[in-house]
């Protein structure tokens, strides 16, 4: 045990003392004093190892690292191309049909990716086994369940949800 310890263990056994015998009285107007503080042993133990969870060794790549590039398909046999955008670092471009948008990408604390089209019409949301289009404006989604051949190779090893009926 440091010296710092045993300081702190003293300072502690003190204060417990002293709150144990405040108030106490033996109903006269003038309390008595407090008897001797019986010293109390406290014993350091090292502290548990902290409890390892599997690291994502995707989870310390930059956003931008960690967005699945290419061909996406969706329900309804629909398809979805995301680009690396060249000219600008940190964004992507984004396709569907006829349509194109530069999307910033971004992280999310809970390890999503944000793909956030700069003019406020769509976003596309990356989740480990799958991935949406949504239009900003109306609340709805454009695409669901689309998927690249990483997040297919994903869905496939995740573990099937659990019913509660039969």
């Amino acid at each position: 045990m440091t010296e710092a310890q045993r300081r702190a263990a003293a300072a502690a056994t003190a204060a417990l003392a002293a709150s144990a015998t405040t108030g106490l009285s033996s109903g006269a107007a003038k309390a008595e004093p407090a008897p001797a503080a019986t010293p109390i042993l406290v014993v350091a133990t090292p502290a548990a190892p902290p409890i390892e969870t599997p690291a994502d060794p995707q989870a310390s790549l930059p956003p931008d690292e960690r967005v699945h590039y290419g061909a996406y398909d969706c329900e309804g046999r629909q398809q979805l191309q995301v680009e690396r955008d060249q000219g600008n670092p940190g964004h992507a471009r984004v396709r569907h049909r006829t349509q194109t948008w530069l999307m910033r990408i971004s992280g999310t604390e809970s390890g999503s990716i944000r793909l956030e089209d700069v003019k406020g019409q769509a976003l596309l949301l990356q989740i480990p086994v799958k991935s949406m289009l949504m239009n900003t404006r109306t609340g709805q989604r454009m695409l669901d369940g689309c998927q690249h051949a990483l997040q297919k190779a994903a869905s496939s090893e995740a573990p099937a949800s659990l019913t509660l009926l039969k």
